[in-house]
């Protein structure tokens, strides 16, 4: 499933139809010709599987999670099924990542009782892209339309298009919305930023602290809201909010996160702590800097 969730990754990114019959056929040469088969049918949208519904896989991502964090990472996600796959905690000693092959085989022949714990298993089993693709197989979707989430834990990153699509690198004043503690106080901070939209903060994404670890944390502190495990809401209101300018590669335009836009290799370049919030960069303004066939409206 890692692999195939891979091919798909790249599928996803690949703009030029040779590239894609070539990866294609790159992915079918290292596998059995029954799991080739498999991943051709998937493909091509001809071969039939037993669907589940999305609410028993967020059932059992909800079991394991406090469901104040997954509402929350949902909400910045914008997507059930990439918000489970990221977050999801799996359990050591899984077995190796299901082939295709396994996993259709396990819904053929699972009654409705089993099926969840061997679900559970598969996910445990399976790295990030996996389990998105694992969520995205059994609920359904078209594969070649969709990218595939990719994110470290320090920094909201993304499958870079071609040169020619892509928006220039550039620099946005924005809003810090949350800190994220590591386990010792060696860790880094990790900061959730973003802008207005319709007079609200809108999440973007993440980038590290470094530097600013202590100034950031100090006006967490100071200025604290809810508090998800390790992740703290930090007050961003007109009147009070630390502005931060953070540089990043490129934009792409992102559909199944709420703000509708992803960063590509966000930077921290410097807090702006004497700049009002009511500066900070707007949503329908960030659109803007995409090319102009990658907008949309907001």
């Amino acid at each position: 499933m890692n692999r195939f969730a891979e091919l798909m990754d790249r599928l996803a990114s690949a703009n030029d139809p040779e590239l894609k019959q070539r990866l294609r056929a790159d992915y079918t040469s290292g596998v059995s010709e029954a799991e080739s088969k498999i991943a051709q049918g998937i493909l091509n949208r001809t071969l039939k599987i037993r669907r589940l519904k999305l609410p028993l896989v967020r059932g059992l991502a909800e079991s394991r999670l406090d469901p104040v964090l997954f509402a929350l990472s949902l909400k910045y996600v914008g997507d059930a099924a990439e918000t489970i796959a990221l977050l999801w905690p799996a359990r050591h000693g899984a077995n190796r990542a299901p082939s295709l092959a396994e996993v259709l085989d396990g819904l053929s022949t699972l009654g409705r009782s089993e099926l969840p714990k061997r679900l559970e298993a598969w996910l445990d089993a399976c790295d990030a892209k996996g389990r998105w693709a694992l969520i995205k197989l059994l609920t359904g979707f078209i594969p070649s339309d969709e990218a595939l989430p990719t994110k470290n834990s320090e920094q909201q990153t993304g499958t870079l298009l071609p040169a020619q699509e892509r928006s220039q690198p550039g620099r946005v004043e924005a809003l810090l919305m949350y800190v994220e503690h590591g386990r010792s106080r060696s860790s880094d901070l990790i900061c959730t930023f973003g802008v207005w939209d319709k007079g609200q903060p809108t999440p973007l994404a993440k980038v590290s602290a470094g530097q600013w670890r202590e100034q950031i944390s100090a006006f967490a502190s100071a200025h604290p809201g809810r508090r998800f495990g390790p992740v703290t809401e930090v007050t961003c209101t007109p009147d009070i909010a630390l502005m931060l300018e953070v540089e990043y590669e490129s934009l792409q335009p992102s559909p199944r996160r709420k703000s509708g836009v992803s960063l590509i290799r966000p930077k921290l370049s410097r807090l702006l702590p004497d700049r009002p919030a009511s500066s900070a960069a707007t949503l329908p303004d960030l659109l803007l800097r995409l090319p102009a066939h990658q907008r949309r409206a907001k």
